[in-house]
C-alpha cells in the first residue's frame, strides 16, 4: 500500500515537473520569436476583452440594483396598504 502511494506521488511529481518544463520551454520560444507590434497587439486585445468583462459585469450589478429596489419598492408599497387595510378596520 505504501509503495503504491509512493509510486503515484513520484509519477505525479514527475508528470508536474514535465508539464511545467514543457510549458516554460514554449514560453521562452514565443517570448523570443514575438516582435514589439506583436506584443501590443495582442496586450491590446488583453484590455479590450479584460473592458468588456468590466462593462458586463457592471452592467449586470445595475441591473441587480435595479430589481433589488423594486423590490424594496413593492415591500415598501405592500406594507403600506397593510397599514391601510388595518387602519380602516
Amino acid at each position: 500500500m505504501i509503495k503504491k502511494i509512493f509510486s503515484l506521488v513520484v509519477i505525479s511529481f514527475l508528470t508536474i515537473n514535465f508539464s511545467y518544463s514543457f510549458q516554460t520551454s514554449k514560453a521562452k520560444k514565443f517570448a523570443k520569436s514575438i516582435t514589439e507590434k506583436e506584443l501590443k497587439e495582442h496586450l491590446y486585445i488583453m484590455l479590450q476583452m479584460n473592458l468588456k468583462v468590466e462593462i458586463l459585469v457592471n452592467q449586470d450589478r445595475k441591473k441587480q440594483l435595479n430589481i433589488l429596489e423594486t423590490i424594496t419598492n413593492l415591500l415598501e408599497l405592500n406594507q403600506a396598504i397593510k397599514r391601510v387595510i388595518i387602519f380602516k378596520k
